[in-house]
């Protein structure tokens, strides 16, 4: 589909990278942060940081660059995430509820489903995890070696997502707080002088782990995050302070990521909570509430999968509740009680988690009965560019513009396809111009090689229905330009043909 194909390509483009790195100096760099089309094998897409990607290039070296290859680099980031959810729980309370953390976090359906796909929310999820455990393993920036540690899994966490500051935001914060003014700088000093000595090593080590890849990048990426985040290409509620706003992420752990009876227990937790004599609790809170905050009133854009991450906090919020119900004494028999209550949720837990994967396992089966003929797509176009004549040769390589946005047949997904097949060309999305889509098709239309179209569309944002039927209208009014190639048949009854521009 569309975002998953993006990420499946760059891990091409780095694997092509490791492979022959002889490809890129500091002109080709410089040639790529420019954004230029001259590199198509070898040009990531210049907006999700690359860690992910490049981990799973190296996996793609002794198993192939299959997709089935690429979703195993999820099995790395489970590592990291499970033993990083057991240490926090143990740190926080006890051994039993970081065990317990890890089951859930495990059972939780979005974590189930998104271990199958090639997405970089379970890896942030990971990291987050991971970055929040060295945090607080660094004693509140009093232990050297943790502080640097934290410093470059932070960078790391970074690489793999840029959203990866709004889940650790709450606990840098508060910890640093905790290190500057805590009581202990009064009658020990150099205290307060080792914690700004680590902290600024921290925020050293991370500039350096992550400086190199955003700096040259930072105003695409912040054009780019906005016109993401607000606006007409934005998914969810068009006020952020509506009641829908509020609720749509409380509605989402309730639908999608932690199950109802998960929800129900988070909020008993989260009442045990506030009682507890932890010393951890309040950064659990900040941990939890400052991820919702910011998903909720600041971005606009909202799906489930963003907030991954903040299922490691809640985990442990349901674990320690479950724990502490197992530990209410009821006629003496505490102990007993205990284990029924632990089981209990053990087995809801796995009732739920069994359910997701037979539906996973029943969407994967009914679409892999589907075949959208992209592979077919990619051959008429490797043909033709070995074995077809032309007489253009005012830019290289060539242009494939794809107008249809279907969930498989659309920019992303064949741009994918031709990049496992080692084909140079630009392929175009060409409804993700800035401005006016159409306005922008008909400016450039002149530079397409090759035309895809498709007899009709589904596609999920619907603004984008208007420029599809232009550029359809417009393209076929000159369809004297160009010759017929082929035409497939696919599973939804509508017809997608390839046309080469005529020279």
């Amino acid at each position: 589909m569309w975002d998953e194909a993006v990420h499946l390509r760059d891990s091409l483009v780095f694997h092509n990278i490791l492979t022959n790195p002889s490809q890129i100096n500091l002109k080709v760099i410089g040639d790529i942060i420019g954004k230029s089309e001259k590199y198509p094998l070898i040009r990531p897409s210049g907006y999700y940081p690359p860690f992910a990607p490049i981990l799973t290039s190296f996996l793609y070296c002794p198993f192939g660059t299959s997709i089935r290859v690429a979703i195993m680099s999820n099995i790395v980031f489970l590592f990291i995430l499970v033993p990083s959810v057991y240490k926090i729980g143990t740190l926080m309370f006890n051994r039993n509820t970081g065990l317990l953390g890890c089951a859930l976090v495990l059972s939780f359906p979005i974590v189930l489903s998104h271990s199958v796909v090639y997405m970089p929310d379970l890896p942030l999820t990971s990291m987050v995890a991971f970055g929040v455990f060295t945090l607080i393993k660094s004693e509140y920036f009093k232990n050297t070696k943790f502080s640097i540690i934290s410093g470059f899994s932070f960078g790391l966490g970074m690489l793999t997502k840029w959203t990866y500051l709004f889940f650790v935001l709450g606990p840098i914060f508060y910890l640093v707080f905790k290190a500057l003014y805590s009581g202990d700088w009064v009658k020990e000093p150099w205290y307060l002088r080792k914690s700004l000595r680590n902290i600024i090593l921290f925020v050293v080590t991370s500039i350096v782990t992550f400086g190199p890849y955003y700096f040259p990048i930072l105003p695409t990426l912040i054009g780019e995050t906005f016109k993401y985040s607000h606006g007409a290409l934005a998914h969810g509620p068009d006020s952020l302070f509506s009641f829908a706003s509020v609720l749509f992420y409380p509605v989402a752990l309730w639908k999608d990521m932690i199950t109802p009876f998960g929800l129900i227990l988070l909020i008993i937790g989260m009442v045990l909570l506030s009682f507890s004599k932890s010393g951890y609790k309040t950064l659990l809170f900040v941990w939890t509430l400052v991820p919702y905050f910011i998903f909720t009133f600041v971005i606009q854009n909202k799906a489930p999968r963003y907030m991954m991450p903040w299922l490691v906090p809640i985990s442990l919020i349901i674990s320690f509740c479950i724990g502490e119900i197992a530990s209410i004494n009821v006629l003496g028999g505490s102990m007993k009680f205990g284990r029924y209550a632990i089981s209990l949720s053990l087995i809801i837990f796995a009732i739920f988690f069994f359910r997701e994967d037979l539906k996973l396992k029943n969407s994967i089966i009914s679409s892999s009965k589907e075949n959208w003929k992209i592979n077919e797509m990619v051959s008429v176009l490797e043909e033709n560019m070995i074995n077809g004549k032309t007489n253009h040769s005012t830019h290289m390589p060539m242009y494939v513009g794809v107008i249809p946005d279907h969930y498989y047949i659309n920019g992303q997904t064949l741009r994918y396809y031709v990049t496992l097949r080692e084909l140079p060309l630009n392929v175009i999305k060409l409804q993700d111009y800035t401005g006016t889509a159409f306005e922008e098709f008909v400016k450039k239309f002149d530079r397409y090689d090759y035309i895809l179209t498709k007899s009709f569309s589904n596609i999920e944002i619907t603004s984008f229905q208007q420029s599809i039927d232009d550029m359809n209208k417009f393209f076929y009014s000159h369809i004297d330009d160009f010759e017929h190639l082929k035409t497939f048949h696919e599973p939804d009854g509508s017809e997608v043909s390839i046309f080469k521009r005529k020279y």
